[in-house]
């Protein structure tokens, strides 16, 4: 081959003939390799996956703001608060609703036919149910769709709503689970809960007709029921947590700054829901950060590997070199043979551990068990891409030596025979 390729084509065929040749040490070098890519590959993929579902705009129910009322000093809505303190927020709010919480702790009990278990259980006013767009990711069987069950919250007295994580399979942080209600299926029938005031005694039967959202749940916990229903049972609320709609919700974080300012005197605190999502994954987010930093230092290991690999194998054709040098290879082309070689196992690694990653991530974000919505599937490509760049780069760096010192040898290792 004449031309540019003229230096490239021989090198490159040394570079691929001298791993094929050697398959076990090649082999278990890709391994080292493609083990670590495959690990950081699924566990980057999978937590850009669970961010998606919490963090997307339907997770927050059609509300940007939520601002927590002082139990000692209640207000009827947010509007009206503002209203009366004179600030003119007040116009930039275009609906609200609250949900009434019935007590701290363990105010709440519930349970399906056997013993008791504490769980929130919260009413929802007639603007929450009115003006939110909750998501349901189950309905009850004679329900037409979700519209109907929101409805229904209204109109019937012996009905809830419940969050994903107390159905059977769920990993909410409560006991109590709910049994009757497939994780797979979109529809069910209706099963029927006891809900108590642990300090009273009144209760209540009331059939479960609706399901949150799994995304959503993070945000809404617990059993909702209709503002009567609720009223029946608990009484007054201990609280009120108010859910604000903005006419610009890009201005959430901003505008929930000046909420809490505006209602200091009151003792409300308000937060951006934007801004609680965020909060809430964080955590998560860096420990798995942490464990991807700790799987990154298998991958420097492996990486070193290579370049102990290669100073070994300059020791070990050195008259294999020279005959290379003898037939007219120069330094140039017997160095380019070895970062090629060391890049085409590495370029191997990093290929197959980014494949079998985003297998494996794909096949558990759309399987059924994982609470996807839609099963759509996001691929973090800026990590996928930084990882590979670097682990390329770093065994380019670490063949450099070797390749130098290969370049070195002379043409009368050729006649060298031992």
């Amino acid at each position: 081959a004449g031309g540019a390729f003229g230096s490239i084509l021989p090198a490159l065929r040394t570079a691929v003939a001298y791993p094929m040749a050697n398959r076990f040490r090649t082999g278990m070098t890709l391994a080292m390799i493609s083990l670590v890519v495959f690990s950081l590959t699924t566990m980057s993929a999978m937590n850009l996956n669970y961010e998606k579902l919490f963090a997307q705009d339907e997770s927050r129910g059609g509300w940007d703001v939520q601002v927590v009322e002082n139990p000692n000093n209640p207000m009827a809505t947010v509007r009206d608060a503002l209203l009366l303190a004179g600030d003119p927020i007040a116009d930039e709010i275009e609906a609200e609703g609250a949900v009434q919480v019935a007590g701290l702790g363990d105010a709440s009990e519930v349970s399906q036919g056997g013993e008791f278990d504490s769980y929130p259980v919260q009413g929802l006013t007639n603007g929450f149910i009115e003006n939110g767009d909750v998501p349901l990711d189950k309905i009850a069987n004679g329900y037409e769709d979700a519209d109907a069950v929101w409805e229904a919250l209204q109109s019937e007295p012996d009905v809830a709503i419940i969050d994903a994580f107390a159905i059977e399979g769920g990993f909410g942080p409560h006991e109590f689970s709910l049994d009757g209600i497939p994780t797979q299926d979109d529809t069910f029938e209706a099963p029927v809960i006891i809900v108590r005031d642990s300090a009273s005694g009144i209760s209540r039967s009331v059939r479960v007709i609706g399901v949150i959202d799994f995304g959503a749940s993070a945000n809404f916990p617990g059993i909702f029921m209709g503002p009567e229903a609720f009223r029946d049972v608990f009484g007054l609320p201990e609280l009120s947590i108010h859910f604000v709609a903005l006419i610009n919700p890009d201005d959430s974080r901003e505008l929930a700054r000046d909420i809490e300012a505006a209602l200091v005197t009151t003792g409300a605190q308000a937060d951006s829901l934007e801004e609680i999502a965020e909060a809430d994954s964080a955590l998560s987010r860096n420990f798995l950060y942490l464990m991807q930093a700790f799987m990154g230092l298998g991958l420097v290991v492996g990486v070193a590997g290579i370049g102990v690999i290669a100073f070994r194998t300059v020791v070990e054709r050195r008259q294999q070199i020279g005959m290379l040098r003898a037939i007219g290879y120069k330094k140039s082309m017997v160095s380019l043979s070895f970062m090629m070689e060391s890049s085409f196992v590495t370029v191997l690694g990093v290929l197959s551990g980014t494949g079998l990653g985003l297998w494996l991530a794909y096949f558990l974000v759309t399987s059924d068990d994982f609470p996807s919505e839609g099963g759509n599937f996001y691929i973090p490509w800026l990590q996928i891409v930084l990882i590979g760049v670097v682990t390329i780069f770093a065994s380019l760096l670490m063949t450099i030596i070797p390749s130098r010192q290969a370049a070195s040898v002379p043409t009368a290792e050729a006649l060298r025979y031992e």
